[in-house]
């Protein structure tokens, strides 16, 4: 046991002897010289650091400088610009559909005018023709009125028919019975009438034939 515990003992230094070992540890470590590689690492690292910071809170624009530099706003700027021309076609398409919609609506007003006018038209043509057939009828009328009362007239003698004449019908009325009238009875009847009636009747006469 004893040869034990003395075994024990020389192994064990004294503190002193730690102390005087970790001093010249620390003088060999003093002694040797920082390599280059270790100084570029630091360096870049702390570059990279300063750069995400920059980029991070986005100071001095840095981060915009950052996007362009690599190319990350390419993708939203062709995004942006094929968005902003679907829209602007969009718009353009709903332009030439508003100006074809007002196109119809003038022309579809155009025809209601052209309707509304129309339906006048024909309302007047069918009141002209009206009245033209109520015309017709009098003067189918007055013509049967003027063949009958010739042929009585043609009965009578020509002197009595000249009276007959000059006292109920006027010029106009006589010429045309007249020329309803075979023309030797319409020449007997002018020769009974005075000069001046007979030469109106006449004159009326050439005006109708």
């Amino acid at each position: 046991m004893e040869t034990k515990r003395a075994a024990n003992m020389e192994g064990r230094k004294p503190p002193a002897a730690y102390s005087r070992q970790s001093k010249k540890n620390a003088e060999k470590s003093a002694g040797k010289p920082v390599s280059i590689g270790a100084i570029v690492s630091v360096l870049l690292v702390l570059i990279i650091v300063t750069v995400l910071a920059l980029v991070y809170f986005d100071l001095i624009g840095v981060k915009d400088v950052a996007v362009r530099f690599l190319g990350l706003d390419e993708p939203t700027n062709r995004y942006m610009q094929q968005l902003a021309d679907k829209e602007t076609a969009l718009a353009q398409t709903e332009l030439n559909n508003a100006e074809k919609e007002l196109a119809l609506d003038k022309r579809e007003k155009e025809l209601d005018k052209r309707a509304v006018d129309l339906g006048e038209f024909e309302k007047e043509l069918l009141q002209r023709q009206e009245a033209l057939g109520q015309l017709q009828t009098l003067v189918e009328g007055l013509n049967a009125d003027i063949g009958s009362t010739a042929l009585m007239l043609e009965g009578m003698d020509a002197a009595k028919a000249a009276d007959a004449l000059n006292n109920l019908y006027s010029v106009t009325d006589i010429a045309r019975l007249l020329l309803a009238m075979k023309s030797e009875n319409a020449s007997k009847v002018l020769n009974s009438m005075p000069a001046d009636r007979a030469a109106a009747v006449i004159a009326e006469m050439l005006r109708y034939s």
